[in-house]
Parts: C-alpha cells; structure tokens; sequence
C-alpha cells in the first residue's frame, strides 16, 4: 500500500460470499497470512490457492 503498509484480503465464497480486506504493518501482514492459510487448509475450506493461480498480477 501506499503507505507502507501491507494488505491481506480474505475472500468468502458461499453461502458468505464476500471480501474483507485489512491494512496491517508488513511483517504482521505475512504472519496472519500464513496463519489463516493454514487454519483454511487444516479444515479443507481453501477453494482458490493464489500460489497456484496467480497470473499476471490479478486473480
């Protein structure tokens, strides 16, 4: 982000369908990515893995 922060976006599919997208400083932004990732993984509810997917900078 512009501001020197980093972003982490949460986006829900069915039946909650939705994004959340919340500014966090980088290092904290890295933790609770990898956080939530494996929580999503660890319950089989990750339906889009961006590591896989990720083309020319969009998804």
């Amino acid at each position: 982000m512009n501001d020197g922060h980093a972003a982490v976006c949460w986006a829900y599919g069915y039946p909650h369908s939705g994004m959340q997208l919340v500014s966090y400083e980088p290092e904290r932004a890295e933790e609770v990515f990898k956080t939530t990732r494996e929580q999503a993984e660890a319950k089989g509810g990750l339906t889009f893995d961006s590591r896989i997917a990720w083309q020319n900078g969009s998804v």
